[in-house]
């Protein structure tokens, strides 16, 4: 098991990706390298819906254990994502 914790330096991540083309699957392809390392990648995120979490969503291969109150806006996220993919 490896764990990689957050950096003050990640509180600026969504303005950061805010600027970039493509920005929605950064960190799949930054994970991409190491994914078939691990039985499992977790990434804890918040629950708001910066960029920062969109990326944790789009690189996720299936769904997640979501807390109740995470749970009940889970519908809301994934409509979220779906529309900032299409663009």
């Amino acid at each position: 098991m490896d764990l990689v914790t957050g950096l003050p330096e990640v509180a600026n991540a969504d303005p950061a990706l805010a600027t970039m083309p493509d920005r929605e699957p950064r960190l799949r392809v930054a994970i991409g390298p190491v994914r078939q390392d691990y039985a499992f990648v977790i990434l804890d995120c918040p629950l708001s819906l910066p960029l920062l979490s969109v990326n944790a969503l789009v690189a996720a291969q299936q769904g997640s254990g979501l807390d109740l109150t995470a749970y009940r806006t889970e519908a809301a996220i994934q409509d979220a994502v779906q529309k900032r993919l299409k663009g």
